[in-house]
């Protein structure tokens, strides 16, 4: 009788440990709820997070209340959650058009935005309209300049070349690309960039046919809607103050800006680049708040303004809410690849120490990588500060830029080899990471195994019951 009961304890002990084990667990990595944060950044409400735009204000206010709701400390101005910071950006300001008249004044041809004219992907475009005969050669009369030869993007980036081009008595350039043309980026602007010149580009077809029109002495009219505006910008800062403030800190991070939509109201999500990264870090930080304090201090730093050349996260070096010059800093960018890639690990300038040790770490969890050292995201302001600092990123860029990097482009389940990676590192740098297991279908598995333990709780009374009756007889 007693070894029943004590049977019947302690499998009725294990079941609830099992639901503790469970509650507990909910502190743990959960990719779904990457995916759900994913899935709200890039929906049509954000309108494609350009810094500047409504859409960019309020992914920063959904991260801003994020923080607040976990219990984050600020760690932007004056007691806030907010870093605010001025940026020159482009703004698309009514639309854009192409026409061509004969030499009666007649219209003959209007070309059709977004499939045979767009505003150039790369540098930017002044705003305003251009009016005048177009040429090929800077010798010739006319003030619309006619391209077809060079790298577009290397030509159309360097606004030295531009203002050259001014002096000359050109008002517009005319690229002739077959490139992707739901492709969209902003730039990194210089603060007159207003005074520069009007910049597009239209598929080789068109071009052909404006060099046709240009021998004809016809009038081209070009409208640039995109405005150059000097705006208030925020990085979203939160914290978790370590109990000895002098170790150096840990600091998480992501941008959350994305590039808008373009002149017809075609919205560019940004699912994978970067709401994906930006969700990472919030369920990162969930899991890093609900484990307990620290010795060392952790900051969460959303940056905005990545697109238009890492402004936010270089405004975040030169100001930040504690010392960082020992620091280290670990970003996320474009991570939950749909493809089968390496996780690329990008560090910028000659030490590479930082890289290879995180890149030992994934080698050690048997995840392939791929070491790169580029300029291109937002480690770039800590590499040049003398930070340590690395990027994760799945890279592929597909349809990053596009109105295709919908949720559709982004896989949750690929976010737990970053947070392997991340969480590995954390520990040897003894932060404490709360405890996280891996189960397919995990809710499935939890009720297939309390089922179990009611089953071997019946059979366990079956047989003993059956025992003493034996025994009685």
């Amino acid at each position: 009788m007693r070894r029943r009961k004590f049977i019947i304890i302690f499998t009725l002990m294990f079941i609830f440990s099992f639901f503790n084990l469970h509650t507990y667990a909910g502190t743990s990595f959960e990719p779904i709820n990457v995916y759900n944060i994913v899935n709200e950044l890039s929906s049509k409400e954000y309108k494609g997070r350009l810094v500047g735009e409504d859409g960019n204000l309020k992914a920063q206010k959904y991260i801003e209340e994020y923080f607040k709701s976990i219990g984050l400390d600020p760690g932007g101005d004056n007691g806030t959650y907010l870093q605010s910071f001025e940026i020159i950006t482009p703004l698309l300001d009514g639309s854009c058009y192409f026409k061509i008249y004969d030499l009666k004044g007649k219209k003959v041809k209007e070309y059709a935005y977004g499939t045979e004219f767009k505003e150039m992907p790369y540098g930017a475009s002044a705003p305003g309209t251009v009016l005048g005969r177009a040429k090929t050669e800077l010798s010739s009369k006319g003030n619309i300049l006619l391209s077809s030869g060079g790298k577009i993007s290397e030509m159309a980036s360097d606004y030295e070349n531009d203002l050259a081009l001014k002096t000359k008595g050109i008002s517009a350039v005319v690229y002739s690309s077959n490139m992707n043309y739901r492709f969209r980026s902003p730039y990194k602007l210089q603060s007159d960039y207003a005074r520069g010149i009007v910049k597009v580009m239209v598929t080789d077809k068109v071009f052909k046919e404006l060099l046709d029109f240009s021998n004809k002495g016809y009038t081209f009219e070009i409208k640039s809607s995109l405005d150059i505006k000097k705006v208030t910008a925020s990085n979203v800062i939160g914290m978790i103050k370590g109990k000895k403030p002098n170790l150096p800190p840990i600091i998480l991070s992501a941008h959350f800006d994305h590039v808008g939509f373009d002149a017809d109201g075609v919205i560019y999500p940004g699912a994978f680049d970067n709401a994906s990264g930006t969700a990472f870090l919030l369920e990162l930080a969930r899991v890093l708040k609900s484990s307990g304090k620290n010795d060392r201090t952790i900051i969460f730093a959303a940056f905005n303004g990545e697109e238009v050349g890492l402004v936010g996260s270089e405004y975040f070096v030169n100001h930040p809410p504690v010392d960082i010059n020992n620091g280290e800093c670990i970003n996320f960018d474009m991570v939950g690849a749909v493809k089968n890639i390496p996780l690329s690990i990008l560090t910028y300038g000659a030490d590479e120490s930082f890289s290879r040790e995180i890149e030992d770490i994934a080698r050690k969890l048997q995840i392939n990588t791929n070491l790169l050292n580029e300029n291109n995201s937002d480690h770039g302001p800590f590499c040049i500060k003398g930070i340590n600092a690395v990027t994760l990123i799945h890279d592929d860029t597909t349809k990053i830029h596009t109105p295709e990097d919908t949720i559709k482009n982004f896989n949750m389940e690929k976010t737990e080899e970053v947070f392997a990676v991340v969480s590995s590192y954390l520990k040897t740098k003894d932060v404490k990471v709360a405890f996280s297991y891996k189960v397919q279908n995990s809710s499935n598995m939890r009720n297939f195994i309390i089922l179990s333990m009611c089953f071997l709780l019946l059979f366990v009374l079956i047989y003993y019951s059956k025992r003493e009756s034996i025994e009685k007889r």
